[in-house]
């Protein structure tokens, strides 16, 4: 079943350019994915683990979704990926449509992200406990 979609603030976009000195204006219309930079994602991992503002987190999870994705070796994206599974089922209920969405449901895998494979793993997981 499809979650109820969920976006990034403008608020919380700025806020995240400003920790990470990152640009930002109005017409970056998925500033998330443009910023994110796959050589950042220990310092992205590392804030998560400080803020609790929920669209704060949920903005930096996209940017660290879209960091994994982008990572040069199969070995980066796993190393990566195995420390954001536990951020992503705890705060499942911030996360719900950033893991359905990068899981590329009713496409192929030869045409998803590379990681999703690994979104859909969590996917079916979490909706088969439901």
């Amino acid at each position: 079943m499809k979650p109820k979609e969920r976006y990034w603030t403008g608020d919380s976009c700025i806020a995240l350019s400003k920790v990470f000195d990152l640009p930002y204006n109005n017409l970056m219309q998925d500033w998330p994915y443009e910023v994110a930079d796959s050589k950042s994602i220990q310092k992205y991992l590392d804030y998560y683990s400080v803020i609790n503002d929920e669209d704060i987190k949920f903005t930096l999870m996209t940017m660290i979704i879209q960091a994994i994705n982008d990572q040069q070796s199969s070995e980066k994206l796993k190393f990566y990926w195995e420390k954001v599974v536990p951020l992503l089922t705890k705060n499942f209920n911030i996360h719900e449509w950033t893991i359905y969405y990068w899981s590329s449901i009713g496409v192929s895998l030869e045409n998803a992200w590379q990681i999703a494979p690994y979104m859909r793993k969590i996917w079916r997981i979490r909706n088969t406990c439901k």
